[in-house]
């Protein structure tokens, strides 16, 4: 499916709901993944002509993986780490935002990374919304069009924290400070990206 038809698509899906949507009783959530890696608190820096600067280099393969759902009604954000992206983090993910929003529908807009699609993704999507009609769901997941990230305003997060750790991180002797610094610039904020709202 095209960028623009599964855009519209998409956004008739929202319009039809949009009353649930207004009080809350239905929660849009922006969905991805995001990994960082020690080469990304490499940027540029000013030093004297004809004299190297170093930055410290524990382990440049380390590397830490975030599970992040960006609501759409208030600009909150959810993020976690995990060790690794697969089924199992997906699920463990997903269970976390139904936690959070219990009680509330929940609207899943991601990609189409092997792990959203998976078979047993689509057999506990299945198990949670047993008894329930397409309207009603407890968790309905929707799929951006294909190598479309602009289509998902999370992507900003992402790299506004990553602007965060080069600015702040290049110094670091340590992995987990890198980290800090990523989490520091998402967790416990609000946004009020123009973005957010591509699709109401």
């Amino acid at each position: 499916m095209t960028q623009s038809r599964k855009k519209k698509e998409i956004t008739v899906f929202l319009h039809t709901h949009r009353d649930a949507i207004a009080n809350e009783t239905m929660i849009v959530l922006f969905v991805d993944e995001s990994h960082l890696n020690w080469s990304d608190a490499c940027g540029y820096g000013w030093c004297p002509t004809q004299q190297r600067l170093l930055s410290r280099i524990s382990n440049e393969r380390q590397r830490q993986s975030y599970c992040g759902a960006l609501n759409m009604q208030n600009g909150a954000i959810h993020v976690e780490p995990y060790s690794v992206m697969n089924t199992q983090t997906m699920v463990t993910f997903i269970t976390l935002l139904r936690e959070q929003y219990a009680g509330k529908q929940r609207v899943l807009l991601w990609d189409g990374a092997s792990y959203h699609r998976s078979k047993e993704i689509h057999t506990y999507l299945t198990m949670i919304n047993e008894g329930t009609t397409e309207s009603n769901r407890c968790v309905h997941c929707i799929c951006f069009a294909p190598y479309a990230p602009q289509q998902n305003p999370i992507e900003t997060i992402w790299l506004k924290a990553k602007r965060f750790v080069r600015q702040k991180g290049w110094n670091c002797s340590r992995f987990s400070e890198i980290k800090q610094y990523f989490l520091d610039s998402i967790q416990n904020k609000r946004v009020h990206y123009k973005n957010l709202h591509m699709y109401t």
